[in-house]
């Protein structure tokens, strides 16, 4: 695997590991009488590609998973991600490079 492809690994591990972390902060915020994180936010670190370290939070915290107004834009996000690499792997099938 090459150096640029581990980074972006670890990128990417990172960010659903930060995305998990707020995620679970803004779950536990209610009982700390703490400030919420916007769910403008949450759905901007989903955006980034940090969508499975969010659905993991909405899962096993069941934090926003009865919020249907939430999931429905998260499972957006999500469906926008895997028709962009569907479509980077249809370039990288076709010409050998996606640039």
């Amino acid at each position: 695997m090459s150096s640029s492809a581990s980074m972006v690994i670890i990128a990417m591990l990172v960010l659903n590991l930060f995305t998990f972390v707020v995620f679970a902060y803004d779950k536990g915020c209610p009982g700390r009488g703490a400030r919420r994180i916007s769910e403008r936010t949450l759905f901007l670190l989903m955006s980034l590609g940090g969508s499975p370290g969010g659905w993991l939070a909405m899962l096993s915290l069941h934090h926003k998973n009865r919020k249907t107004s939430f999931r429905s834009v998260a499972l957006l996000i999500v469906l926008v991600q895997i028709a962009a690499l569907a479509a980077a792997a249809h370039e990288w099938l076709q010409t050998g490079s996606l640039l």
